[in-house]
């Protein structure tokens, strides 16, 4: 839900500031809201929040999948690696193939 709302409403915010957004370059986007200061205002302060709130999303994640890898060593992030991560992982933690997938 984030990966979705969180351009949209930067993109809302900068309509309502009339600002021009490019898309990489390519072409600019239209503006989808007329002008206003208020809405601005509050459009910018929502995508701050909202940005602060992905980074904190993300930063749980990548903490979590490391607790799985590194403390619980209960194969979990292992199984989220491509194998070759996997057996590098199981050499750092010295638990030797114990990840490995049965046939």
């Amino acid at each position: 839900l984030l990966l979705f709302a969180l351009p949209l409403i930067g993109w809302a915010s900068m309509s309502a500031y009339r600002a021009d957004v490019s898309f990489f370059g390519l072409f600019t986007l239209p503006h989808i809201l007329p002008q206003n200061d208020a809405a601005y205002k509050a459009l910018s302060r929502a995508h701050s929040i909202l940005g602060f709130l992905m980074a904190f999303v993300v930063a749980a994640h990548v903490g979590g999948a490391l607790m799985h890898g590194f403390i619980k060593r209960d194969g979990v992030l292992n199984r989220m690696l491509a194998e070759s991560l996997g057996r590098l992982l199981d050499q750092i933690t010295g638990r030797g193939g114990a990840a490995k997938k049965s046939s």
